[in-house]
């Protein structure tokens, strides 16, 4: 396996451009309930909720990914995240990503993904998977409460990116209400203003 330069980075993707600003923070926990547990079609899963299905998901791929940090800190890290816009008014949503190192075959890499995939509920299909491309493959699969991730992997590293359900909960009114008044304070750009990620996610 070819070894490249660790990087990793859990947290909102849409925020990523946020100088100077902390999202609001809460005690981390390591939590890792089966994922989508509480998280369904027709469900306004909590801040909370939303954080165990991510805290889940990061546990069930991370053993697959070269290089990707200690576990513990990627979960951690979850608690820190700001929920983002869904394309629907009053809903948000969690997207936390990390990284890896490269994987020498990226093609053997995506089917052992799929499979992962596959037990967390998250079946991937031939038009949510392409071969080896400027030696990088890549492979979505979504659920129909919405849930959705990402796995991208090529010879210089691996992506993760997961995005949770959406919900109208008042607990993530509450996250983003917080990390915005933050961000004012301290000068930064308003978290509701920026544009959100385009990063490898196939709706």
């Amino acid at each position: 396996m070819k070894r490249a330069q660790l990087a990793v980075a859990v947290g909102l993707v849409a925020a990523t451009a946020l100088a100077g600003c902390a999202p609001a923070t809460t005690p981390a926990t390591t939590s890792t309930s089966k994922p989508g547990a509480s998280v369904t079609k027709d469900s306004e899963p909590t801040l909370d909720e939303l954080r165990d299905d991510s805290k889940a998901v990061i546990a069930a791929i991370h053993p697959i990914i070269p290089q990707a940090g200690e576990l513990d800190q990627l979960l951690s890290a979850v608690d820190a995240i700001t929920p983002a816009p869904c394309p629907e008014d009053g809903f948000w949503r969690l997207t936390p990503s990390f990284q890896g190192a490269g994987v020498e075959d990226p093609e053997a890499f995506i089917v052992e993904a799929e499979d992962v995939l596959a037990s967390l509920g998250l079946p991937s299909d031939p038009s949510r998977r392409n071969g080896v491309v400027g030696g990088t493959a890549y492979v979505s699969a979504k659920d129909d409460g919405g849930r959705l991730i990402a796995v991208e992997a090529g010879e210089e590293r691996t992506l993760v990116q997961y995005t949770t359900a959406c919900s109208s909960d008042q607990s993530l009114r509450d996250s983003v209400d917080e990390a915005r008044d933050e961000a004012l304070s301290g000068g930064a750009p308003d978290p509701a203003t920026l544009k959100k990620s385009r990063w490898g996610i196939r709706g």
